[in-house]
């Protein structure tokens, strides 16, 4: 079993990877968006 120092980096790393992955798709949105937008037709 891993000391519980090193436990936390993990978790930490992970949490890391997560926020990552949640910018990332939110950044795909915001561009889908955008190009929708730019569209004739549409969102607003």
């Amino acid at each position: 079993m891993a000391p519980p120092q090193e436990d936390k980096r993990q978790a930490a790393r992970e949490v890391i990877d997560i926020l990552h992955e949640i910018s990332t798709l939110l950044t795909v949105i915001k561009e889908l968006r955008r190009e929708a937008a730019e569209r004739p037709g549409g969102a607003e």
